[in-house]
């Protein structure tokens, strides 16, 4: 899939290149950014670029030969479009113009801008090792922007033509898909050049840096379309609604974890655990024992704190539940061993735990027959989706209260990205319209 793939009418200069039989460059005749272009419209973008870029740089931007850039000008300064006069530069206004490639911490120092932007999202972060982790990863992705476009972040924060504060941004982030499109993207360190008919992944991380970047710097982005170069959607979006598994193939996996690990053990009761609360992975480590009790009517009710969402959730195990025993028997298990987490010694998250489960759970899947992907990829992760669809069905489709019970503060992310309605859902809510 490529960077923008939408309706015909407003097919992008990405899709033009990608789906197009025979492929368009930027030096093909007629040609330029991506665009048939009429030679005057040629003439007007290359007037201005000249304005804010030098002719090494309208080169990078357009892919048009130093010659056929400067035959433009020339022509344009005998008709009187542009000055003939050049312009003396101050060592401030060279800084915004010329660019070196750096590294990052030369980057962070020698551009004011990036400097500001670091400085305040390292303060936001009040030094939470994630974020700053983050932080850290979209400097370099901005890096990654300007190298591989030889323009200084100072172009980014530039206004566009028709006055628009975003107008440098789109245009440094064109010339970037561009280059992604043919596989010229400078990386840091090797790196492999994405796929050009699959680049919408890697593009959408280095336009976040930059995105985050020029907002920061005081470039006011309004809401965009979803097909626009500088639209912020997210990838795959909705993809994996359909994730889900039948109530036998459940049952299979547990028995063959319980065959393999033991009735009793940590891969059993975590799996039956992560699929009927819908618990994320990691939160799964900071459940306190205490909190989870028999309640009036049976069913087991606990309480896990989700770091994504900074909030607590009530987490429910029904009592006629099939496996309902396995995590009845794990609580008391815990509680007599005076054990104060669940499904951990200190409440601590432990990667090689983390890894060992999901290989066992990956074990399941392929004795069972899985064959989707997506199981193989997010092991763990994709009980969340097993957990929405049971819910959903023991609900009658109530999403409200499933976005409730599995833990999302907003039901649309619920309803597109989990809760697909499955083909027997539809079946029994037509036939019973049929009847009615």
């Amino acid at each position: 899939m490529s960077i923008l793939t939408e309706s015909p009418k407003q097919q992008t200069v990405h899709q033009k290149l990608i789906e197009s039989s025979k492929p368009r460059t930027a030096k093909t005749r007629g040609y330029m950014m991506g665009q048939k272009m009429s030679p005057e419209q040629m003439e007007f973008e290359i007037i201005r670029l000249s304005k804010n870029h030098k002719i090494v740089e309208i080169e990078k931007i357009t892919g048009k030969h130093r010659r056929t850039i400067e035959r433009y000008l020339e022509k344009a300064k005998k008709d009187g479009k542009i000055s003939k006069s050049k312009v003396s530069l101050s060592d401030e206004e060279k800084i915004k113009r010329d660019y070196e490639k750096s590294s990052k911490h030369e980057l962070y120092e020698k551009y004011r801008p990036v400097k500001n932007w670091i400085d305040k999202r390292k303060a936001e972060a009040k030094g939470e090792k994630s974020k700053l982790k983050r932080v850290n990863k979209q400097l370099g992705n901005l890096k990654v922007v300007c190298d591989t476009t030889r323009l200084n972040p100072h172009v980014i924060l530039s206004s566009g033509e028709d006055g628009s504060s975003y107008g440098g941004l789109e245009s440094v982030m064109s010339a970037f898909s561009m280059a992604m499109v043919e596989q010229r993207v400078v990386y840091q360190t090797k790196q492999k050049q994405p796929d050009p008919e699959n680049i919408e992944g890697p593009f959408r991380e280095h336009l976040m840096a930059a995105r985050s970047f020029a907002v920061y710097n005081g470039v006011s982005l309004p809401k965009f379309p979803k097909d626009h170069i500088l639209s912020g959607k997210k990838v795959g979006f909705g993809q994996y609604a359909h994730i889900k598994m039948k109530s036998e193939q459940i049952n299979s996996c547990v028995d063959y974890l319980i065959e393999k690990f033991g009735k009793d053990s940590f891969e059993v009761a975590s799996f039956v655990f992560y699929y009927v609360t819908g618990a994320r992975n990691k939160s799964l480590y900071t459940a306190k024992t205490a909190t989870f009790e028999i309640s009036d009517n049976g069913w087991i009710v606990g309480r896990v704190y989700e770091k994504k969402t900074k909030a607590t959730w009530k987490k429910y195990i029904p009592d006629d539940n099939p496996h309902y025993e396995i995590i009845e028997r794990w609580i008391e298990k815990r509680r007599k061993e005076h054990k104060v987490y669940l499904f951990s010694e200190n409440g601590k998250v432990q990667a090689q735990f983390i890894v060992e489960l999901r290989d066992a759970f990956k074990e399941a899947y392929k004795e069972i027959g899985i064959a989707e992907e997506y199981f193989f990829e997010h092991a763990i992760h994709c009980l969340r989706h097993i957990s929405a669809h049971y819910w959903l069905g023991r609900t009658k489709l109530n999403h409200v209260a499933v976005a409730k019970i599995v833990g999302w503060k907003d039901v649309q992310t619920l309803i597109q990205c989990y809760g697909e309605i499955t083909d027997e859902q539809i079946f029994d809510i037509a036939m019973i319209g049929a009847v009615a």
